[in-house]
């Protein structure tokens, strides 16, 4: 196990944990032999409640907003030249995980907003605490 400040998805390969500022746990699986990035969302008892909490979820992009949220816009504070990248995790970034959304009153994606990435660590496995909740 490894911890990281920034890491691109596109290159790396294994599992992230994303430990954030609130104390949930984002965990990243981009594996080899995997057939897409999927994401795990563990909530700790502060943050608000997802319907996507507490599974699996394909991820079909994640968005790495360095300059935070201000609770307006959650792309780079709404100014222009914010530093947004996709596919990238940091330390002190806001991320959103944009996961296919199939409910019918629904647009196609759905985002959830993390707090700020307080650690990141690098592993080979999912951790084991991930199937006991």
């Amino acid at each position: 196990m490894t911890a990281e400040t920034s890491i691109n998805l596109l290159k790396h390969r294994g599992v992230l944990v994303v430990h954030t500022a609130s104390g949930t746990r984002y965990v990243v699986d981009v594996r080899r032999g995997r057939a897409c990035a999927r994401y795990f969302r563990a909530r700790s008892v502060i943050s608000y409640s997802n319907r996507f909490d507490a599974a699996w979820q394909p991820l079909a992009n994640l968005y790495c907003l360095h300059d935070g949220y201000d609770g307006v816009s959650p792309f780079g504070r709404g100014r222009p030249g914010s530093a947004i990248e996709s596919w990238v995790l940091a330390e002190g970034a806001c991320h959103v995980f944009a996961t296919p959304d199939m409910h019918p009153d629904h647009g196609p994606l759905h985002g959830v907003l993390s707090t700020e990435a307080a650690r990141i660590e690098c592993l080979d496995e999912v951790p084991d605490w991930v199937g006991a909740l």
